[in-house]
């Protein structure tokens, strides 16, 4: 097999980081990018990409509502119809990136101090003392 010259081996960043589906709204697809950026490399799997793409275009329509929100008078009695579809918009959102586990509280080990490995393997060398209902 002959070797490759380097100009034709893609990146790692090319490799791990996927692209935006076809047809995603350029806010979306923005929105895909900076998250996919911003994980490790292949921490979102192609099984995922349907969640993902939710994800965008409700963080993308919670965006979109955010700005009408702010252009609009208090007064207006459309706004309570505006904060409702802001307030599920965003709650969907939520509710795919906890999913994902895009929050740094789930992409990050449980524990700084046991690198993920829990309580009692950050306790195993320390001597145990026992406990009167452990008799």
């Amino acid at each position: 097999m002959p070797r490759r010259p380097a100009a034709d081996i893609p990146s790692v960043a090319e490799l791990d980081r996927p692209k935006p589906p076809v047809g995603m709204s350029p806010e979306a697809a923005a929105i895909w990018n900076c998250v996919v950026g911003s994980m490790r490399p292949g921490w979102i799997g192609p099984e995922a990409f349907a969640v993902l793409g939710r994800y965008c275009f409700a963080e993308s329509e919670a965006a979109r509502l955010e700005v009408e929100m702010t252009a609009m008078p208090m007064t207006n009695p459309a706004r309570v119809q505006l904060v409702k579809q802001y307030k599920e918009m965003s709650t969907l959102a939520l509710s795919y990136g906890r999913s994902l586990r895009l929050t740094p509280k789930g992409n990050t080990p449980r524990d700084g101090r046991d690198n993920g490995h829990g309580f009692e393997a950050r306790d195993r060398g320390f001597r145990r003392q026992i406990m009167p209902y452990d008799l």
